[in-house]
């Protein structure tokens, strides 16, 4: 048993530090901006005083998707869903990085971590759906890493590939992504949890 265990922590101090891992949990940003409604426009609100029902609410416009150039935008309340990971059970509390009425705090749906403390001797990083833009509702989630990792980083991958998290196998692997691939490769950086 013992001889196990030292086998454990020897490929456990092995493991390389992913360039991604979250550390520990953050408090988001409260406040949003507050921009000029649009005219025309119309929908559940009219002005941000309209949206109440939630915290930091703005009465936020979307252009519709089919929308011909003079109609008018579509208004409807938003609101942030968090604050900091307390507020979303086991999951994660992903801030808003842009500066647009549109964009909230939201709760991420998927994962089993929030932190590197979660995933024992391991790292505790994201793994995203889809690449096109760095948006929460497309987001796998944060995931452990583990031993049987076929990456760590996205540059253990193919040009066409990124590292990412494959549930249905529980381990970290290169996934295909001809289009978004190119964007961790050729810059790093770009989706940094820090």
């Amino acid at each position: 048993m013992r001889w196990m265990w030292i086998a454990v922590l020897i490929a456990s101090c092995g493991r390389p530090e992913p360039a991604e891992h979250r550390a520990q949990s953050v408090e988001c940003a409260q406040e949003r901006p507050t921009p000029g409604i649009p005219d025309p426009g119309e929908g559940e609100c009219a002005s941000h005083d309209d949206c109440i029902d939630g915290v930091e609410g703005r009465c936020s416009a979307f252009e519709p998707y089919d929308a011909e150039e003079d109609d008018p935008w579509r208004l409807s309340c938003t609101y942030h869903e968090c604050l900091s990971d307390d507020d979303c059970g086991k999951y994660v509390c992903d801030c808003r990085t842009e500066y647009y009425t549109t964009s909230v705090n939201r709760c991420l749906t998927r994962g089993n971590c929030q932190t590197d403390a979660d995933c024992g001797n391991d790292y505790c990083s994201l793994s995203w759906d889809s690449c096109s833009e760095k948006l929460p509702y497309t987001s796998d989630g944060y995931f452990c890493h583990t031993a049987r990792d076929k990456c760590r980083d996205h540059g253990d991958c193919e040009r066409d590939e990124y590292c990412g998290f494959a549930p249905d196998q529980k381990r970290w692997v290169c996934r295909q992504s001809a289009y978004c691939a190119p964007n961790y490769h050729d810059q790093p950086d770009w989706v940094s949890l820090e």
